[in-house]
């Protein structure tokens, strides 16, 4: 984790030292990865100026349904002499078919989740695939001016309200424990506190979004 913070740092230095010399009316960022969207969203608070998200989206699954995230188990598997090597080379050229993230719950898709969840990108583009994340990242540009237009800059949108529904869409998604780490880190810049008397917190609302699902799988008789 010490490496993935540094990385993390790192890339929201970068775009605050671009955004910082040459003063920009808005922008829009790129990116998929476990630490370059929450890089990006502490870099919009940093910078307060009109911003919006393009997630880069998630991988189209790979053959036989395997992820990404297969990797590690076929390279061990052959390792120990269980597979030929051609199976290996067939996963190297085929795990990944498309660009994205991997194609599971792990931190890249879950912080793409929270990031629309936040406000920051624009709905239902935390998960697009192919040709539509070109249609969002066209409609991000327009967005961005109008914004700007507006003068509604990245902490009038990253509200007490908008990390609330966050925590709760990481709860109902089952997302990455490293969502408490990177949304902290957001907090912190905009001066929203997490406090436990009368707000809601990560702990509340697991509670919450676990009771919801109990009531609604007894409801469909699941």
């Amino acid at each position: 984790m010490n490496y993935i913070l540094a990385s993390r740092e790192a890339i929201a230095n970068m775009v605050e030292i671009h955004a910082s010399v040459i003063p920009w009316d808005g922008m829009v960022l790129l990116s998929s990865c476990d630490k370059s969207v929450p890089a990006h969203l502490i870099a919009a608070a940093r910078l307060d100026i009109p911003t919006v998200h393009v997630p880069g989206g998630s991988q189209r699954g790979a053959p036989n349904m395997t992820t990404s995230g297969y990797a590690g188990t076929i390279f061990a598997k052959w390792k120990k002499g269980e597979i030929p090597i051609q199976e290996v080379k067939t996963f190297q050229r085929s795990g990944c078919p498309t660009y994205g993230a991997c194609q599971f719950m792990g931190t890249a898709s879950m912080m793409q989740c929270v990031s629309e969840a936040l406000g920051m990108a624009l709905p239902d583009s935390a998960i697009a695939t192919l040709s539509e994340i070109r249609r969002i990242a066209r409609a991000a540009g327009h967005q961005v001016m109008s914004l700007a237009e507006k003068s509604i800059t990245a902490r009038k949108i990253l509200t007490r309200a908008a990390f609330d529904n966050a925590i709760k869409i990481h709860a109902a998604i089952g997302g990455s424990t490293n969502a408490l780490i990177h949304l902290l880190a957001a907090i912190s810049l905009v001066r929203t506190t997490l406090d436990i008397e009368g707000k809601l917190t990560f702990d509340e609302a697991s509670k919450k979004i676990a009771t919801a699902n109990e009531i609604s799988n007894e409801f469909n008789g699941g």
